[in-house]
Formats: structure tokens, C-alpha cells, sequence
């Protein structure tokens, strides 16, 4: 039995991630692990080399350490259970230039949750994604009026032929027909849509992308071109409500004007 009482969710989140790369909640969800859970790094920061860059090893379970520690009988340290916020900022004063996740040989056996990263890669990655946590988690944003929200939104984005940005929407479609452009004040009501096939496969397929937005931005943004189509307005948290309560998620274009 491992000494290490570490959570199985942060390794469970680092496998979805990779699995699904690129993919907003399954990213999203690991940087949230990342920062709840500790993970397994060497007490005496060290690397190894590979492909020519210092990498420093961390692990997210006991028996992917212990491989590492067999491949590389030559070194010898102690291991903890640290944040791994502790770690990036003290990475940042270091000459280490990338970190591994569960760092393997090609003989051993591939668990799916084997990465390297460029250490400014990183970083970027989980402070993207830790600005949004922090915005989408705070009890001020659901506190305030839902016009001065932020919300998340799944859109489109591409560039016309004189390099201009477009943003295109996943809109949904009421029973009557009407359109509406779906946008989530919370995770777990953005997850009951992003996981669900019908709304999302094609949402995901076609590279979508969910940005935090105010309505005042989506409706006039600072730059580039927002295309509504025949949209009515917004629906919010459209998938926490039954069919026949579908108008109390609505709120129309004027309204936000």
C-alpha cells in the first residue's frame, strides 16, 4: 500500500485531457484539479534531460513514481505531495525548462497520462484557464444582475479574406422555432450541454471554442464581427430548465441593447 495519500481525480482529469485535447471542460477541468489536489514531486528540485531540455518529473500516482524510480536507479531523493501552484512559481526562478507528468521509458507500459510540457506552456495553459476559474467561481458573478454577468459562451471563430475575426454561435432552436444563442453562468450547467452529443458533437468537431463574455461584449464587441443570424436573443443555462419552462431562460436582443 502507497505511503502517498494522494486523490485519484487529479490523474483521472489528466488522462480525460489528453484523451480530449484541446477540449474546453475536460482542460478546464484538469487546471481545477491541478489546483484542489496535490501532486507527487521530488523534495530536492531536480531534472533530467530529454530532448535536450531539463525537465523537471512530477507524478499524479504512487505506482507511475515507481516505475520512474526503476527506470532511474541512479537518483536518489525524497518525494511529496506539494501544489503544483508551488511548484510553477518556484519553477519560474529556475533554469528547468519543462516538466514531465508521469515521465516514462518506451519499454514500460503506457497509462495514459504520460506528458511533457514547456514550462511557459504551462503556465500559460493553467493561468488561462485559472482566470476563467476564478471569474466562473465567484459568488459576486451569480450575486449580480444577469445583465452584468460573465458567462460562457460556445462559438465559432475564424477570419475573412481581409483577416478580420468572426464569431459564429451554437444557437439552439425552441419549439416555436425561434433561435437563440446559449450561454452558461456556471460550469455545472455548461457541462449538462458540452456533454451531451446532439447539442455538442458538432460543436466540438468543427474546433467551437467557449470564451467567457458580458452580454455588453457579445453583443458589441471591441473587435471583429459577431454573427447572430436570426437569433432572438440569449438563452441562459437553457438545458437546467424543462421544455415548457424554456421562456424563463430567454432574454431577448432589446433587453440587452
Amino acid at each position: 500500500m502507497s505511503s502517498y495519500d494522494i486523490s485519484p481525480e487529479l490523474d483521472d482529469k489528466l488522462k480525460n485531457s489528453l484523451k480530449n485535447q484541446g477540449q474546453f471542460l475536460e482542460d478546464i477541468s484538469l487546471v481545477y484539479a491541478m489546483q484542489t489536489f496535490p501532486i507527487l514531486v521530488p523534495s530536492q528540485i531536480f531534472y533530467f534531460e530529454n530532448n535536450g531540455a531539463k525537465t523537471l518529473p512530477v507524478f499524479t500516482t504512487p505506482e507511475d513514481l515507481e516505475i520512474f524510480q526503476k527506470d532511474l536507479a541512479n537518483i536518489e531523493t525524497k518525494w511529496e505531495l506539494r501544489p503544483i501552484r508551488e511548484i510553477l512559481v518556484a519553477l519560474m526562478q529556475m533554469e528547468i525548462e519543462a516538466v514531465a507528468f508521469n515521465p516514462k521509458l518506451e519499454k514500460d507500459e503506457d497509462h495514459g497520462n504520460t506528458a511533457y510540457f514547456d514550462k511557459k506552456d504551462l503556465l500559460g495553459f493553467i493561468g488561462y484557464y485559472t482566470e476563467i476559474l476564478n471569474v466562473m467561481l465567484d459568488s459576486k458573478n451569480m450575486s449580480i444582475d444577469k445583465k452584468e454577468r460573465t458567462y460562457l459562451v460556445p462559438l465559432f471563430i475564424w477570419k475573412d479574406e481581409k483577416e478580420e475575426v468572426n464569431r459564429g454561435f451554437a444557437n439552439l432552436v425552441a419549439k416555436d422555432g425561434r433561435e437563440f444563442v446559449p450561454v452558461f453562468d456556471n460550469l455545472n450547467s455548461l457541462a449538462l450541454w458540452y456533454n451531451e452529443p446532439y447539442f455538442s458533437e458538432a460543436f466540438k468537431e468543427n474546433q467551437g471554442q467557449i470564451l467567457p463574455i458580458t452580454l455588453k461584449e457579445l453583443r458589441h464587441p471591441e473587435n471583429g464581427v459577431n454573427h447572430f443570424g436570426n437569433t432572438h436573443g440569449i438563452t441562459i443555462d437553457p438545458l437546467d430548465t424543462s421544455g415548457d419552462d424554456y421562456e424563463k431562460t430567454v432574454m431577448m436582443w432589446d433587453e440587452i441593447e
